[in-house]
């Protein structure tokens, strides 16, 4: 039996770095579900894992979110990014979101967001967040900034993201490639606005700064989503 390159051998994991994908072209098995902002296609990147990586470049505040359609609807759920700017962003305007339980249409999204972003006072320094959109409503700090550990972030170093949803228990980390993945969450927070199942996938919402990501991993049922694809 041939195990397609993006599913991993655990069926409650699934795991992509982009290199099933058509350079130049949205990945087959995403789906936009609101609004468009900018692009978001796959182009060969060096550096990146595979060599592939999905680009996501931004023209406005329109709210963009793309569901990976592999993984099934889910409430519980963990998800492991890794990504990089390629242009300068403005201060604290976040790279690429991950986004989970998300539902809802355009004018009226509902999703939980964890974000990375720049430190408005202190540049090298970067933070995670996390955020919610409830019926087009925005919340900010669901979970509040906090530093993510040291080295100090430049432009275009590639940074890791975690968020973990397990029924009303939300949380997220957040280190620079290259270093060991702190063992402590940076921030976790009890919040039932969302319960049910829902897409999960890659949110922005802001105009800069353009993005790429080269890893997404998803594990259910409780468990770790993985660093590796195997």
């Amino acid at each position: 039996m041939i195990i397609p390159p993006y599913i991993h051998r655990d069926p409650d994991h699934f795991v992509t770095d982009f290199s099933e994908y058509t350079v130049g072209a949205f990945p087959a098995d995403w789906t936009q579900r609101y609004g468009v902002n900018g692009t978001q296609l796959v182009q060969a990147v060096a550096g990146s894992f595979s060599g592939k990586a999905l680009r996501i470049t931004k023209a406005s505040t329109v709210k963009q979110f793309m569901s990976w359609d592999t993984v099934p609807l889910v409430a519980d759920v963990e998800i492991l990014l890794r990504q990089r700017n390629i242009t300068a962003p403005s201060l604290a305007f976040p790279q690429a979101y991950i986004g989970a339980r998300a539902f809802g249409a355009a004018g009226s999204e509902s999703l939980y967001g964890m974000a990375m972003f720049q430190h408005t006072s202190s540049p090298t320094l970067y933070r995670a967040n996390m955020n919610k959109w409830t019926a087009g409503v925005y919340t900010a700090d669901v979970i509040p900034p906090y530093n993510a550990p040291a080295p100090n972030w430049t432009t275009g170093a590639w940074v890791w993201q975690r968020f973990r949803l397990l029924g009303t228990t939300l949380s997220i980390k957040t280190w620079l490639d290259g270093n060991a993945e702190p063992v402590s969450w940076g921030g976790t927070v009890v919040n039932s606005s969302f319960t049910a199942a829902g897409w999960t996938g890659i949110y922005s919402d802001n105009v800069n700064p353009n993005t790429e990501v080269d890893f997404f991993s998803v594990a259910l049922n409780g468990k770790t989503a993985s660093s590796a694809k195997r």
